[in-house]
């Protein structure tokens, strides 16, 4: 991570660093997880203004989400990501996101 928001994310508050190494597992965990891919600060410059407001959302869910901060070859997992959190909730195929 390049920008001391999104490092925030990972040290203060605690959220996953996922990668494509633990990327499957991040997914299948219970509950609704949520995957936060910042990028590159300098090209993706709304990268920090979601650094801000991921935690606030978290906090209005009331830990229901389980938020991740995707810290890999961003681009490969996010095909990846796309298609199992559109099919998945709970670490079962949900058939409602057809």
């Amino acid at each position: 991570m390049s920008h001391p928001l999104i490092q925030r994310l990972l040290d203060e508050l605690g959220y996953a660093e996922v990668s494509l190494d633990n990327h499957d597992a991040f997914v299948a965990r219970p509950g609704l997880n949520v995957l936060f891919f910042p990028g590159d600060p300098a090209v993706a410059k709304d990268a920090t203004d979601v650094a801000v407001v991921l935690p606030e959302l978290v906090a209005e869910f009331g830990g229901k989400l389980r938020p991740g901060v995707v810290t890999d070859t961003w681009p490969s997992i996010s095909k990846k990501s796309v298609r199992i959190l559109t099919r998945h909730r709970n670490g079962r195929p949900d058939s409602r996101s057809r």
